[in-house]
C-alpha cells in the first residue's frame, strides 16, 4: 500500500495577478466559483482555521492554480476543478476529493479538518497524521 507523502489542492482559478484579479471580480459578480478557495480563503487572505489545520498535518499540503498543476497533478485531476490530490512516496498522484466532495465540504460548519479526511484507495496515511494516529 502506498503511503501518502503530500497533498495538493488544485484551485478551478488561474494564477498570477490577472488570474487572481479575474477570479476575485468574477466571484464578487456571481458568475465565477471555486469551493476549495471558499474553505481556504476569505475576500482577501489565507483563512486563520485553514492555516491552523494545515499547519497539524504531518504531510504537506500545497495549493496552485489550475495553470500551476504538476504533471502527475494534472494526470490525477484529469482537468476536473477544484481538487484535492494525494501523491506517494513514488511520485504518483491519486484524485482524492473532486469538485463535487469539495462544495459539500465547503457548506460545513467546521469544513477545514474535512477538507483532509477523504481517503484514496490503496493510500495510507503515515504514522502521526491525523489520520493514523
Amino acid at each position: 500500500m502506498s503511503i501518502v507523502v503530500s497533498l495538493t489542492g488544485v484551485y478551478d482559478a488561474d494564477g498570477g495577478a490577472i488570474g487572481e484579479l479575474k477570479y476575485w471580480i468574477g466571484a464578487r459578480l456571481g458568475k465565477t466559483h471555486c469551493s476549495l478557495c471558499e474553505v481556504t480563503h476569505s475576500a482577501i487572505r489565507e483563512r486563520r482555521e485553514w492555516s491552523e489545520t494545515r499547519s497539524t498535518l504531518s504531510v504537506e499540503f500545497h495549493t496552485v492554480h489550475r495553470d500551476e498543476q504538476s504533471s502527475p497533478v494534472s494526470t490525477a485531476t484529469n482537468g476536473l476543478f477544484p481538487a484535492v490530490v494525494a501523491q506517494d512516496e513514488e511520485g504518483v498522484a491519486y484524485l482524492l476529493l473532486g469538485a463535487e466532495d469539495i462544495e459539500q465540504i465547503a457548506s460545513r460548519a467546521e469544513p477545514h479538518l474535512a477538507l483532509v479526511e477523504g481517503t484514496a484507495i490503496g493510500l495510507s496515511w503515515p504514522a502521526g497524521s491525523l489520520r493514523n494516529p
